[in-house]
C-alpha cells in the first residue's frame, strides 16, 4: 500500500510543511475550535459526519485545514490527511483512497489487520476504479470490524484543496462516494470527513442533495473584514522582529495600510510579507515600495484586481533580458505538470545558477529547491508555487496582460529552442538526422 500512496499529501510531510502554513497562534481560533470540537463529540449518533468548508481562493482555507489536522493529530483523533496541490503535483486521484488507507493502517490496529488480509487476497486493489478502491479499502474493512463487534474510535479525515485534484470528474466522484457512504452507513463507519475547497459548481452539485441532512455541515469561509484583527496580528508578528530596539517600526498606521491592502485575503497578506522580506533588498525599502504601490492605487477595485496588480508589480521587477526566459520556463513548467530545473536549463541553454538568478525576482510567489521528488529524477531542483493564484493570474490574458504565458511568441520561441536542443544532441551522439523519425529539416535552428 505504501508504494501506491502519496507521502507528500500528508499535513506533516516535508513538502506540505514547505508550502502550506498553519494559522498563526491565536488567529482563526473560532473556526479551528469549532472543527476540532466536532471531532471529539461523545454523542456520535446525532452528529454530522461530513463537513465542507468552502470559500474563494486565498481566504485561508488551507491554513485552517492544516491547523485542524495538527490539533486533531495531537489529540490522537486524526485518521488521515490529504492536501491536494496542483502546483506541487499532488493531484493524482488514482492514489487518493490508497493514501487515505495507508495512513489509516498506521492509526487503527484493527483496521490494519483486516485490510492486510483483503490485500493478500487481491493485490491489485490499488489498480481498480475509485468506487472499488473506496469500498474495498475503506468501507468494507470497517463494516467487517463492526460485524465482529469490534469498536473503533472515530477518526477524522481532513482533505484540503479537492478542487485541485486532477480532473473535475474525479473531484465529483470522490465527493459522491464519501457523501453516499455517510448517508448509507452513518456512524457504522468510524470516520468523520472534513473537506476544504473552493465552491466549484460540480463539487457543490454533488453535495447539494444531502445538504439538509443532519449528517452534513456546510461552512462558508468568506472574504470578511472580521479577519482584519487577525491579519493585523499576522503582519505585526512577522515584521516586528525586524525592527530595531529604538524605533517603533512598522507604525500602527503602516500596519493598518497593509491590512487594508490585504482586504481579507490571507494569500495577499502572505505575499506582501514575502515581498517585504525579499533577501535581495532591505525590508524597510521593500515596505516603502509596498506603501507607494498602495498610494498609487487611487481607484478602489475588487480584491482580485488589487492582488493582480501586485502580482504585476512583482513580475515587472524582472529585467527585459530575463523576462522571456522566465515566461517560457514557467510555461514549460505548467504544460508539463512540473519540469526539473536542469531540463529547463538545457532547453534555455543556461547554467542552473543563471536560471535561478532569472527567477529570483519571483521570490515572494515561488521558490526552487532540491527535494526528493521521486522518479525519474530524485533530488531534482524544481519550482514550487506558494499558491495556485499566481499561475492562474499568469494564464489569464485579461488579468496579466503582457505577462500572460499563453502567447504565440513564447510557444514559437520554445519550439525553436527544443529543435535546437535535439539538433545538438544528435550532433553530440553522432546520429544522422536522416536515420530518425524526427523531422530532418530543422534549418530554423541553423
Amino acid at each position: 500500500m505504501h508504494d501506491n500512496s502519496i507521502a507528500a499529501a500528508a499535513h506533516d510531510s516535508y513538502e506540505t510543511q514547505s508550502y502550506k502554513s498553519s494559522c498563526l497562534e491565536g488567529t482563526r481560533t473560532q473556526h479551528i475550535d469549532d472543527i476540532t470540537a466536532w471531532t471529539t463529540r461523545i454523542d456520535q449518533s446525532s452528529q454530522h459526519r461530513l463537513l465542507w468548508m468552502w470559500g474563494p481562493a486565498g481566504v485561508g482555507k488551507s491554513a485552517i485545514a492544516k491547523s485542524c489536522a495538527e490539533k486533531t493529530a495531537k489529540q490522537r483523533r486524526l485518521g488521515a490527511s490529504f492536501f491536494f496541490s496542483r502546483t506541487q503535483h499532488v493531484d493524482d486521484p488514482k492514489r487518493f483512497f490508497t493514501t487515505i488507507a495507508h495512513q489509516l493502517v498506521q492509526k487503527v490496529d484493527e483496521y490494519r489487520r483486516v485490510l492486510g488480509l483483503r490485500i493478500q487476497h487481491d493485490q491489485d486493489l490499488h489498480t481498480k476504479g475509485l468506487d472499488v478502491q473506496f469500498h474495498e479499502l475503506i468501507i468494507e474493512p470497517f463494516l467487517e470490524l463492526r460485524e465482529q463487534n469490534i469498536d473503533v474510535e472515530n477518526k477524522t479525515v481532513i482533505i484540503d484543496g479537492l478542487d485541485e485534484c486532477n480532473g473535475d470528474p474525479a473531484q465529483s466522484k470522490i465527493m459522491e462516494l464519501v457523501a453516499k457512504s455517510v448517508i448509507e452507513h452513518s456512524d457504522k463507519i468510524p470516520l468523520l470527513w472534513a473537506f476544504f475547497s473552493r465552491p466549484e459548481s460540480h463539487i457543490n452539485r454533488e453535495f447539494s442533495p444531502y445538504s439538509r441532512s443532519h449528517l452534513f455541515a456546510k461552512v462558508e469561509l468568506s472574504v470578511s473584514e472580521s479577519d482584519d484583527g487577525d491579519i493585523k496580528r499576522y503582519f505585526r508578528d512577522k515584521l516586528l522582529p525586524l525592527a530595531s530596539t529604538d524605533t517603533l517600526w512598522p507604525s500602527e498606521d503602516t500596519l493598518d495600510i497593509l491590512v487594508s491592502m490585504a482586504a481579507g485575503l490571507w494569500i495577499y497578506a502572505a505575499t506582501l510579507i514575502r515581498f517585504i522580506m525579499d533577501h535581495e533588498d532591505l525590508p524597510r525599502q521593500q515596505l516603502d515600495r509596498v506603501i507607494e504601490f498602495h498610494s498609487q492605487r487611487i481607484t478602489k477595485s475588487s480584491v482580485t484586481a488589487e492582488l493582480d496588480a501586485f502580482y504585476g508589480i512583482i513580475i515587472s521587477r524582472i529585467s527585459s533580458k530575463h523576462l522571456p526566459i522566465v515566461q517560457e520556463s514557467l510555461l514549460i513548467h505548467h504544460t508539463t505538470s512540473g519540469t526539473a530545473l536542469h531540463i529547463l536549463c538545457n532547453i534555455q541553454g543556461l547554467a542552473l545558477e543563471d536560471l535561478k538568478h532569472a527567477l529570483s525576482k519571483l521570490h515572494s510567489v515561488l521558490t526552487s529547491e532540491e527535494r526528493e521528488w521521486g522518479k525519474p529524477f530524485p533530488g531534482s531542483v524544481r519550482i514550487s508555487f506558494y499558491h495556485a493564484s499566481f499561475m492562474e493570474f499568469l494564464l489569464d490574458k485579461i488579468r496579466s496582460g503582457e505577462y500572460c504565458l499563453e502567447d504565440h511568441r513564447h510557444y514559437t520561441a520554445l519550439a525553436t529552442k527544443v529543435l535546437r536542443l535535439f539538433k545538438d544532441l544528435y550532433a553530440i551522439n553522432g546520429i544522422s538526422r536522416g536515420t530518425s523519425f524526427f523531422p530532418g529539416d530543422i534549418s530554423c535552428c541553423e
